[in-house]
This record gives structure tokens, sequence and C-alpha cells, in this order.
């Protein structure tokens, strides 16, 4: 789900510079690199979260 909002947001965006006509050299390069390096920092944290174990829950949690 969140990749598909992070997909969808630089769309719209590349979509948005396009029809400005400003969506060339530095600037789709950046956000291309942008894109590539948010995703995979997405990856990153996708494959921490499912090797994480989940801490025990204490007492003083559970009657919170």
């Amino acid at each position: 789900m969140i990749r598909g909002g992070i997909e969808q947001g630089f769309s719209e965006a590349r979509d948005v510079l396009d029809s400005l006509s400003v969506l060339e050299g530095d600037i789709a390069t950046n956000i291309d690199s942008t894109y590539d390096l948010v995703l995979e920092g997405l990856s990153v944290f996708v494959a921490n979260f499912n090797q994480a174990e989940p801490e025990p829950v204490t007492e003083e949690q559970a009657s919170v």
C-alpha cells in the first residue's frame, strides 16, 4: 500500500513538472535518483520490519 502511494505521488509529480516543461536535465535525473533511493529505503524498512521479533508486553503495558 505504501509503495503504491509513493509510486502514485512520484508519477503525479512527474506529470505536473512535465506539463510545466521543466522535467528535463538535472531535475529529471534528481527525481529518478530520489525515487530509486526512496524505494530502496522502503525495501530495507520492510525487510527489517519482517525480521523484527515483537517484544514481550509487560504487565504495565498490558494494563494501559
